[in-house]
């Protein structure tokens, strides 16, 4: 019968590497979370909309500009985990502008949730 290895059995050293490890798939995860996202939104309106290369990068062109615009007014961050920054992001701030407006951004992430 074998050991069993816990966390805490290991060495501080082995430990702040199994963290770092930990965070880099964490962020690994993220970043591509956030692409597909992306390729999800921008063909999306290029389908339904008739978005085309250009038409989407001046999309693109005009979030960059908001956020660069709010950031500077609201001293948001870019949620970026590595510096871990905590306050609000923009899109915490879009989040609460959408709720302004009847939109609810955790009702809509529900209705995709476990969906496969």
């Amino acid at each position: 019968m074998k050991a069993a290895i816990t966390f805490e059995s290991l060495s501080k050293r082995d430990q702040m590497r199994v963290i770092e490890a930990a965070k880099k798939v964490y962020l690994e995860t993220q970043e591509a979370q956030i692409k597909w996202m992306w390729a999800i939104t921008l063909w999306t309106l290029h389908e339904s909309e008739g978005y085309g290369a250009k038409r989407l990068s001046r999309f693109l062109d005009r979030i960059e500009e908001a956020f660069d615009r709010d950031a500077e007014r609201y001293e948001l961050n870019s949620c970026d985990a590595k510096k871990g920054e905590t306050t609000m992001s923009y899109g915490d701030l879009c989040q609460m502008r959408l709720e302004r407006l009847g939109i609810n951004v955790d009702e809509i992430y529900k209705r995709f949730e476990g969906e496969d």
